[in-house]
């Protein structure tokens, strides 16, 4: 059965690392060489993808490693399966960093919205 409907670790579990590495989709990552994304970066994508019961995540590192694009990725998949995503940015320099970054994806569309306080 978990071939049609995979099971995820407990994020509260001891061993939770261990168990995720163990999962095809999370241990052929070592495989990657050439893709878009570093492995670090589509560890975190199909980490949140769709079909994982994870809904949230902290990213932090350090400037230029790479989180942005990464959260690019994590909205692309979601909306292949959703057919939209809103993503919220506060900063005028995190704002224009992020377009930057959604306008390298292939097809990577940006519509603007400002909320002024």
């Amino acid at each position: 059965m978990e071939e049609f409907i995979p099971s995820y670790p407990v994020v509260s579990d001891n061993s939770f690392i261990d168990n995720l590495w163990k999962k095809k989709e999370f241990y052929e990552i070592r495989k990657i060489n050439k893709s878009r994304l570093y492995p670090h970066q589509e560890f975190v994508r199909r980490f949140m993808s769709p079909q994982t019961s994870y809904n949230d995540l902290l990213l932090f590192h350090n400037v230029g490693s790479g989180k942005t694009f990464t959260s690019i990725a994590v909205v692309e998949s979601h909306k292949s399966c959703k057919g939209r995503a809103l993503v919220l940015v506060r900063g005028r320099t995190s704002v224009d960093n992020f377009k930057d970054q959604i306008r390298k994806w292939p097809g990577g569309k940006v519509k603007d919205y400002e909320i002024n306080q």
